[in-house]
């Protein structure tokens, strides 16, 4: 039972790590359209996640990391300069674009480092893994941001531990997103 559960364990994080990288990838595009010159933002202050989260590559996202042992992620990425003036929701239909039967968790906006924000929750198939996403979307002095917590879905972990673990990753991401500041 628990190399069955490492393999799962294993899986998820790649899940997790590949669509991250799909989110990314399609949110980068919803904000790069305008065709000019962008960039990442400089300044930013955060507290980076702890309870076994570790810093993980990403080519796309500003930084991104990782619990090895959930497979949760968190991450955030900005995009500054010459973009084009999407409006939050359409960043975030982009940024959901590829997910299969999703549905809204929740859908608000709130007010999140002086500016409006779009927090979007949703629950969805990628690559026939049920999954879950938490973004936070908003825009700050000519950049756009998002920030993502993406993990298996809760319904799927059976094992009260691994839920409990999850529940702690959420607290993470919260407490990452409480920090953040963009300049």
């Amino acid at each position: 039972m628990k190399v069955r559960s490492f393999r799962v364990l294993k899986n998820s994080t790649l899940i997790a790590l590949a669509l991250i990288a799909v989110l990314i990838e399609t949110g980068c595009v919803s904000v790069n359209i305008g065709g000019g010159k962008t960039e990442k933002s400089i300044g930013v202050a955060y507290t980076a996640p702890s309870a076994g989260f570790q810093i993980i590559k990403n080519e796309r996202a500003d930084l991104a990391w990782n619990n090895g042992s959930t497979g949760s992620t968190i991450a955030y990425q900005s995009t500054c300069g010459d973009t084009n003036d999407a409006s939050l929701d359409s960043i975030a239909e982009d940024l959901f674009n590829g997910f299969e039967d999703s549905k809204d968790i929740r859908s608000e906006r709130i007010p999140f480092d002086g500016r409006e924000a779009l927090r979007r929750e949703i629950e969805g198939k990628v690559d026939g893994v049920v999954t879950q996403v938490q973004a936070i979307i908003y825009k700050k002095n000519n950049c756009s941001f998002i920030l993502t917590f993406v993990t298996l879905s809760k319904s799927l972990v059976a094992d009260n531990s691994r839920k409990a673990a999850i529940n702690g990753d959420v607290s993470e991401f919260e407490r990452f997103a409480s920090s953040f500041k963009a300049p």
